[in-house]
């Protein structure tokens, strides 16, 4: 579900009535929000275990942290796991409702329940052979390709697709630097 809030936006300018409309696109999930000496509240959709942990992934434009409870803070780094509610734009994540707790369905991050499915239907590239080589001689070759505006990747590995999640627009900039490198599947 965590990765789904963010996979409906990926490279879309807001296509459906309500960006029509004038209204916002309003996005749910439960998520790790995390502020750092480098950088403020940021909502994550990939965290680094490490103590404390990282990530730096979406802005959260108007976190208050004394609106929350359960957050642990250690060494210049807070962090907690909460549902939000908000709209997604180039800016960051904007909360239009307070953040509360996980969910009781909300699956645990990055556990066996979490969702690695593709992000779209019909990837690019989706009928060339050796995609796993092609993205692995791509990473050997020029090491990890940089993609402008990205918020968060993973590859799925039946079928295998690499998969990134950019911000809205960025979606045919991100496909062309991923394209100088690796041919294989794409969403």
């Amino acid at each position: 579900m965590a990765l789904g809030l963010l996979a409906a936006a990926c490279g879309h300018d807001g296509g459906d009535d309500r960006a029509a409309a004038g209204e916002a696109q309003v996005y749910e999930g439960t998520f790790t929000v995390l502020a750092s000496e480098e950088h403020g509240p940021s909502l994550c959709t990939f965290v680094m275990l490490s103590d404390p942990p990282q990530c730096g992934d979406l802005p959260v434009v108007n976190w208050d942290w004394d609106a929350v409870d359960g957050e642990v803070t250690r060494a210049g780094t807070t962090w907690g796991r909460w549902h939000v509610t908000g709209t997604y734009s180039r800016d960051g994540f904007t909360l239009t409702e307070p953040p509360g707790p996980p969910g009781s369905d909300d699956p645990a991050p990055f556990g066996a329940a979490s969702d690695f499915s593709p992000a779209c239907d019909r990837p690019d590239g989706a009928g060339v052979p050796n995609g796993e080589d092609l993205w692995d001689q791509a990473s050997i070759d020029g090491g990890r390709p940089v993609v402008p505006d990205e918020v968060g990747m993973w590859v799925t590995q039946d079928p295998f697709v690499v998969n990134f999640l950019v911000r809205p627009g960025s979606g045919p900039a991100a496909t062309a630097a991923l394209r100088q490198g690796y041919a294989g599947p794409l969403c």
